[in-house]
C-alpha cells in the first residue's frame, strides 16, 4: 500500500491549525490539507482552481479530506464535500458561506439529526417488511413537490478535463449516498485526456422536487447534456439502476441529432416490473447490513429512490440507433 502513496504523509489524526474566517485562510487549509491527504509535497502543487479529482481524490481521501477540515471548522459536512464543490478555491468559499451562519463557538461537529421516516424504514427493511417500508416511502414521496421543467437544482458535477473526444456524462444510480463520488475511481483512469461530468437526479437532496413522470425526468436531464455538451460528441454512461435513466435518456438524444455516439451500461439490471420492489428491497438489505455507510440516509434520498424506481416499473427500453456496451456481474443481484 505505501507504494501507492504519492509521498510521505502525516500522520491521519493531523488536524491543520484553525484556520482565519477569510476566504483566502481557508483556501490555504484547504490548499494545504489537501496536499497533505494526497501525498504532495507542499501546498503550492495544489491549484485553487484545479479539480480535486484530477488532482487524484477518490472517495477515500474525500472522506479523510472531510474529517480533517470538518476538525479544522467545526463545520458539519458532508463526506461528498470536495466533489460538490470540487475545486479548492469553491470549496473555500463554501466553508466561508457556512462559518457564516454556524455558531462561531462551536467545538466539535454535531452528530446528524434523527430522520424518522429513514429510521422507520430501515427498522421495516431489518424485520423483513419490505412492503411497509415502500408503503411509507411511496407516501412521503407522493406528497413532496414534483417538477415539469428544470428545477433549477444542481446539475454537473465535473472530475476531469481533457481534449481528446468523446467526453464522458456520467449519471449515478437513483439511490441515496449515490453522489458524484461514485464515479471518482471510474474518473481516475481518463485523468487528462478525456471531459468527464456527473449529472446528479433531482429530489435527492432537501429541498428538491421529484419529477412529475419519467417522461419529465428524461427530458429534463437530456436538456441538460443538450446544454452541457454543445456540439461535442459524447459518451453516455449509467451506473446500476442510473442505466435506466441513460437508456431513457438516449433515445431522446438520438431523436434530437445528438453527437452520442454510444451508452455505456455499467452493472445495470433490466429487473421485470413485477420484481422491480424486490430488487429495490435487495438494494435496501444491502444498505442496512452496512450501517458505518448508511448514517447518512434520510426519508428524503429514501422516498426519491422509491419514486424514481417507480417511474420505471413500467418502462421498457426501445432499440437505439448508437452501441449499447453493458458491462456487470456474472452473478446479478436477484437470484436467476
Amino acid at each position: 500500500m505505501a507504494g501507492l502513496v504519492r509521498g510521505p504523509r502525516k500522520a491521519a489524526g493531523t488536524v491543520a491549525a484553525r484556520p482565519a474566517r477569510t476566504e483566502e485562510g481557508l483556501l490555504e487549509t484547504v490548499r494545504a490539507t489537501a496536499a497533505d491527504v494526497l501525498g504532495y509535497t507542499g501546498t503550492e502543487e495544489v491549484d485553487p482552481a484545479g479539480l480535486f479529482a484530477e488532482l487524484g481524490l477518490d472517495s477515500l481521501t474525500a472522506v479523510e479530506l472531510r474529517n480533517r477540515l470538518a476538525s479544522a471548522t467545526s463545520l458539519r459536512l458532508p463526506t461528498s464535500i470536495a466533489f460538490d464543490h470540487p475545486t479548492p478555491a469553491r470549496l473555500a468559499r463554501h466553508l466561508l458561506t457556512q462559518l457564516s451562519v454556524e455558531p462561531a463557538a462551536a467545538t466539535a461537529p454535531a452528530p446528524p439529526p434523527s430522520d424518522l421516516v429513514a429510521d422507520l424504514c430501515a427498522a421495516a427493511f431489518e424485520a423483513g417488511d419490505g412492503k411497509r417500508a415502500f408503503d411509507l416511502l411511496r407516501t412521503v414521496a407522493r406528497n413532496r413537490p414534483t417538477f415539469r421543467t428544470e428545477p433549477g437544482t444542481p446539475a454537473f458535477t465535473p472530475l476531469g478535463s481533457g481534449a481528446e473526444a468523446p467526453r464522458l456524462v456520467c449519471l449515478t444510480p437513483l439511490v441515496p449516498l449515490a453522489g458524484a463520488y461514485t464515479y471518482a475511481r471510474f474518473a481516475a483512469g481518463f485523468r487528462g485526456s478525456r471531459t468527464v461530468d456527473v449529472l446528479a437526479t433531482p429530489g435527492f437532496l432537501d429541498g428538491e422536487p421529484l419529477a412529475e413522470s419519467g417522461e419529465v425526468l428524461a427530458r429534463v436531464q437530456t436538456e441538460r447534456v443538450l446544454a452541457r455538451t454543445g456540439d461535442d460528441p459524447f459518451v453516455l454512461v449509467g451506473y446500476s439502476s442510473g442505466g435506466l435513466l441513460a437508456l431513457a435518456m438516449a433515445a431522446l438524444l438520438s431523436e434530437r441529432g445528438a453527437p452520442l455516439r454510444s451508452v455505456v451500461l455499467l452493472d445495470t439490471y433490466l429487473p421485470p416490473p413485477d420484481r422491480m420492489d424486490e430488487f429495490v428491497a435487495a438494494l435496501m438489505r444491502g444498505m442496512t447490513d452496512r450501517r458505518d455507510v448508511v448514517r447518512g440516509l434520510t426519508g428524503t434520498g429514501l422516498s426519491a429512490m422509491a419514486w424514481n424506481c417507480d417511474l420505471f416499473a413500467e418502462w421498457s427500453a426501445a432499440p437505439l440507433p448508437v452501441p449499447v456496451l453493458s458491462v456487470r456481474a456474472d452473478v446479478p443481484l436477484l437470484g436467476r
